[in-house]
């Protein structure tokens, strides 16, 4: 199937690598087939989060909310992966955000902490129309994402502005739900600009040492100051909120 084919509504995730410039410098001399069979095994993993029968797996399961059908697929180019759905969505799209940010956040324990070449990403979530064939996605929802995937200065995930719009709307018990998943957050951006988004709370499903061992595998340079000091500000944040006792109802 190469024919271009439209999805009115439907989910997307854009996340581009972080420390692939080191991971390719340490292997491009010695070992390069290193690097390419890695990140297709990073590939592979997401198609294979991506099956319903291993979704079920996922944290919206744990808890006990049924998984919508997205038919997710992935693409990779270089070191960007794109995630979509391939079919319209029968569900609230805030649903089935929440079930592409379940794929992220429960894979990310494992490629922040692989023994050869740990891996962390820094994109958006978003959705709406697009176009998409075997080898390209192109549409709104694509360029929102486009828009804004390398733009935080931090290793994390958030929503597309349009997205977090539709966050912005639940309430009542949906709401506590949906925080599980997302954290409301002003993003950092360059110049000390801020997006206000929602953020996946990835750090509460990453070991500590880990986390550290991944920012202590490769050398920062200063131009990556700045990310490392935001991600790990908000790695922090994440944590202590989780350890922070529920109010008191009077």
């Amino acid at each position: 199937m190469n024919e271009a084919r439209l999805v009115q509504s439907g989910v997307i995730a854009l996340m581009d690598g972080m420390g692939t410039s080191n991971a390719w410098k340490a292997t491009r001399e010695s070992n390069p087939r290193l690097f390419v069979d890695f990140w297709s095994k990073i590939l592979l993993d997401m198609e294979g989060s991506c099956r319903s029968d291993e979704f079920h797996q996922g944290l919206m399961a744990q808890i006990g909310v049924d998984t919508p059908a997205l038919g997710l697929k992935a693409r990779l180019f270089q070191d960007t992966v794109v995630l979509f759905s391939t079919v319209e969505l029968q569900c609230d799209p805030r649903r089935a955000l929440i079930r592409l940010a379940d794929l992220i956040i429960r894979n990310t324990s494992d490629w922040i902490s692989d023994p050869v070449l740990p891996i962390a990403f820094r994109g958006v979530l978003g959705h709406g129309s697009y176009w998409y064939s075997d080898v390209m996605v192109l549409g709104d929802a694509f360029l929102e994402a486009k828009a804004w995937y390398e733009k935080p200065k931090w290793i994390g995930v958030c929503t597309t502005p349009t997205s977090t719009s539709l966050l912005d709307q639940t309430d009542g018990p949906d709401l506590d739900f949906q925080e599980q998943f997302f954290l409301r957050y002003d993003v950092p951006l360059a110049e000390h600009k801020v997006l206000p988004s929602y953020a996946l709370p990835w750090p509460l499903h990453v070991r500590e040492e880990d986390f550290l061992r991944f920012l202590a595998r490769w050398p920062i340079a200063p131009s990556a100051q700045e990310k490392v000091d935001n991600t790990r500000m908000y790695f922090e944040l994440v944590k202590a909120r989780r350890k922070e006792p529920p109010e008191e109802s009077h």
